[in-house]
């Protein structure tokens, strides 16, 4: 069977936009609608925090009203604090800084030579390490001694013109361990 729109032009018409203004008032619902949500929970958030500011409000008044710490103590609680901050300056200055002097070290390292072990003990600093030729274990000795560590002479002795394992023990100044 077949079926034929037999309606007249001007009911069409009137059809079609009966159909958009139902699709526009629908629109129109939804979007009242949303707003209508998204008040209530503006609403909502705004309550909950009026809430929480009266009770910070409260609560510091509950605090002003507290009698207040005698002017005494507060002296002796700063004078302590002050003794134990000198106390931690004095036990900070105590304690080498050997990172900084393994650092340095490590700066004047040639290319050619490998450390293997640094180990700093009291004022003093042992090096164990390899160095592929004689020239640049001197190099390192001599870097180390512009640096103002205090190197001795046994490397001077070395005969070998390459491949060397070396052991070397040295002093470092004081103020240089000591600074931070």
């Amino acid at each position: 069977m077949i079926s034929i729109n037999v309606l007249p032009d001007n009911l069409k018409e009137k059809l079609r936009k009966e159909k958009e203004t139902r699709k526009i008032l629908q629109l129109s619902f939804s979007l009242i609608f949303a707003m209508v949500v998204l008040s209530g929970t503006l609403f909502a958030v705004q309550i909950a925090l009026n809430i929480e500011r009266s009770g910070e409000r409260e609560a510091n008044m509950h605090s002003q009203n507290r009698p207040s710490i005698n002017v005494e103590q507060d002296g002796k609680l700063l004078q302590d604090l002050d003794m134990e901050s000198q106390k931690l300056v004095k036990i900070g200055a105590e304690i080498p800084h050997w990172p900084k002097v393994f650092k340095k070290i490590s700066e004047v390292c040639p290319e050619g030579l490998k450390i293997s072990s640094l180990k700093g003990e009291g004022e003093h600093v042992k090096i164990a390490g390899f160095s592929k030729t004689r020239e640049a274990l001197l190099n390192f000795q001599d870097s180390l001694r512009k640096e103002g560590f205090q190197v001795p002479d046994s490397l001077n002795n070395l005969v070998s013109p390459s491949d060397i394992n070396f052991n070397l023990e040295m002093d470092v100044d004081k103020g240089y361990l000591y600074d931070q």
